[in-house]
């Protein structure tokens, strides 16, 4: 997981790259979320999303709760 202090990633059980590739990029397919996925300079986990310019307040909070359905997925199957 990443280091709040040092804002790098640090864990002995998975790589960041592993961890996107195997985890982050399939939970987000399976949410229903077509997004950008890369590792950031720091060497995190980046998810980038380009939603619509327009958006009702319904359509962020749907949005904001398939990232954070994909996010518990992906660290659960992780086993972080």
């Amino acid at each position: 997981m990443t280091n709040k202090r040092t804002k790098a990633w640090e864990d002995d059980v998975i790589s960041a790259g592993d961890f996107v590739g195997a985890h982050l990029n399939p939970a987000l397919a399976e949410v229903g979320l077509i997004c950008r996925v890369a590792i950031d300079a720091e060497g995190n986990p980046l998810v980038q999303v380009s939603p619509p310019l327009v958006m009702t307040r319904a359509d962020v909070d749907e949005l904001a709760e398939l990232l954070d359905r994909a996010f518990a997925l992906a660290t659960e199957r992780a086993g972080l």
